[in-house]
């Protein structure tokens, strides 16, 4: 409420009220004050007056949005955090059908999270069809009638087969290969003196089967 003190108007608004008392305060005052017969009659005071309930009115405004942007707000935190939930589910089936289809192949796995690019050597079609490198044959020193066939070691294959002969020109009327999920095997009980002919496939993903490397030879001892 306005008061009158030794001929002088007060009007109250104490320095640490709401926006909603602030406003309040002054639409009131504003009221009581148009009602003084002098009011009509007082230009300057209606100036003052009119740009005092033009200035609360555009408060009110502002408030009346900051209310409406801070229940916005609210809903919007409300609904970020559902989301949030939703993201995590979704990202976690992400990473279990990354892990379905890596077959717990740490090569596959590292290409996928950009941590390597090797997973994608042993799919080039170059790869695909090449040999295995480095085959060698070699006499077991430790066991008579025993030789070891070899090749270079790779990445996410799924197994090595070795075929062994005694006629080079027919390999193909060889007894069947052998299939090792190792680079090396060892064929035992051989004769003594018999030279015996060896080559080397990589079967790689997809159960594709490289070509077979040069026939190796070598006297059993």
């Amino acid at each position: 409420m306005s008061t009158v003190t030794e001929g002088k108007v007060s009007l109250p608004l104490p320095a640490n009220a709401s926006c909603v008392t602030v406003i309040t305060t002054c639409t009131n005052q504003s009221g009581i004050i148009k009602k003084c017969a002098a009011y009509s009659t007082t230009p300057v005071v209606q100036t003052v007056v009119t740009d005092l309930d033009s200035a609360v009115a555009d408060l009110q405004a502002t408030d009346t949005q900051l209310t409406q942007a801070r229940a916005l707000v609210a809903t919007l935190e409300g609904k970020r955090g559902i989301q949030i939930v939703t993201v995590r589910l979704k990202h976690r089936t992400v990473e279990s059908m990354l892990n379905t289809v890596c077959n717990n192949d740490p090569v596959a796995a590292k290409a996928w999270t950009g941590d390597s690019k090797q997973r994608a050597k042993p799919l080039a079609v170059g790869a695909l069809t090449l040999p295995p490198e480095s085959p060698a044959l070699r006499n077991v020193k430790a066991h008579p009638g025993m030789v070891e066939a070899s090749c270079a070691k790779e990445r996410s294959v799924v197994g090595y087969a070795f075929q062994m002969g005694t006629d080079p020109a027919h390999p193909e009327a060889w007894p069947p290969q052998v299939v090792t999920q190792g680079h090396t095997h060892k064929f035992a009980n051989l004769p003594i003196g018999q030279t015996v002919y060896v080559r080397i496939a990589v079967i790689r993903r997809g159960s594709i089967q490289s070509p077979w490397s040069p026939i190796l030879q070598i006297a059993v001892r």
